[in-house]
């Protein structure tokens, strides 16, 4: 069973989104995607780019080998 909230919830915020400019749209994804990033820092009590880059790392985590992110990594540990 489906929470009526939730559908009307959804639905306000679909015909919002479509009502939105395409600039509009893409600054609410990158915004919200900030606000990922800063919640996880603060739930983990890290600084927001240590959070970016534990995020990047988790991401490249059980993919193939690559030099070249090898080599990111070794820059990004000589930042620190």
């Amino acid at each position: 069973m489906r929470s009526k909230l939730a559908e009307q919830l959804r639905k306000d915020t679909d015909e919002s989104v479509r009502q939105m400019s395409v600039d509009e749209r893409l600054d609410l994804a990158l915004s919200l995607g900030n606000t990922v990033i800063e919640t996880f820092a603060w739930s983990r009590g890290i600084t927001y780019d240590e959070a970016l880059r534990l995020l990047q790392k988790e991401k490249r985590h059980g993919r193939r080998y690559s030099r070249c992110i090898e080599e990111l990594d070794v820059e990004d540990k000589a930042v620190r």
